[in-house]
């Protein structure tokens, strides 16, 4: 019992990082396309 019990926290502790990361992953995917905006936006005006 005991032992199931802790395998199936384990597996949630992996699914729990695993979904941390990938919002964090999205998280960081925003920031690059907003710094890749304005920077596009910063070469435009220059022209």
């Amino acid at each position: 019992m005991i032992k199931k019990l802790k395998k199936e926290m384990r597996r949630k502790l992996k699914e729990n990082i695993k979904n941390l990361k990938k919002k964090q992953k999205n998280k960081l995917k925003k920031e690059m396309i907003k710094k890749l905006k304005k920077e596009i936006i910063k070469s435009l005006k220059k022209k």
